[in-house]
């Protein structure tokens, strides 16, 4: 992170599961574009998920939103930034939205945010079963991997996160913080098997995030 010569600095919240993955390498370039300009940023993984200790399995929404707000303060210490910009990909936007109320945010900048969390349950699920029905012809169907949840594109989910998942919902009730979406210009087909272990390509989005987290207001 270091200091900021601009006394901003920005939050990156990716998502989770394979949307984390494919997300990764324009978050990537997002810190790097905010660094070139005097901008510190803080990409971090929330417990259970990447580099982060813990598994899937025993995280919760709940857990997360505690893990943004503890990224937040991080980056206050680290820089000593008056304002803080918050980034937010697809589920990590929607938890970013809710955790917002907590936190002294400038700005929300949202790419595809998980407004539903209901309709989202349903869609990974949907594409979870039509990915493991492709390999059914090679494999065994596989065993639950978490007692009385499920997995959903390679993220465990107790049904305690299930729950919280199904109850996400964007932008948050009495959201106080200014939101500047994304215009990405091009389907992410977050949900399309056949996409699934592609990085998406960065055809701008970068710069545009860039943007968007420090303009002036």
């Amino acid at each position: 992170a270091g200091g900021s010569r601009t006394g901003d600095a920005v939050l990156i919240c990716p998502s989770v599961g394979q949307e984390h993955l494919r997300a990764h390498f324009i978050l990537q370039r997002l810190a790097k574009r905010l660094a070139e300009r005097g901008v510190p940023a803080l990409r971090f993984d929330y417990y259970g998920c990447g580099d982060s200790m813990g598994e899937s399995a025993d995280a919760t929404c709940a857990r997360w939103r505690r893990d943004i707000g503890e990224a937040y303060r991080e980056l206050k210490r680290r820089t000593g930034a008056a304002r803080i910009t918050g980034v937010g990909v697809r589920l990590g936007a929607a938890l970013l939205g809710e955790a917002a109320e907590d936190l002294e945010l400038s700005r929300l900048v949202v790419w595809d945010p998980v407004r539903d969390g209901a309709q989202y349950l349903a869609e990974l699920t949907a594409t979870h079963d039509r990915f493991v029905r492709g390999w059914r012809w090679l494999f065994r169907a596989p065993p639950s991997c978490v007692e009385g949840g499920a997995e959903l594109v390679g993220l465990a989910c107790s049904a305690e996160n299930l729950r919280q998942l199904a109850a996400v919902a964007f932008p948050p009730a009495g959201g106080r913080v200014p939101i500047k979406p994304l215009a990405a210009g091009f389907d992410a087909g977050w949900n399309d098997i056949s996409r699934l272990n592609h990085l998406l390509p960065d055809v701008g989005v970068s710069a545009r995030l860039a943007d968007l987290a420090t303009e002036q207001a």
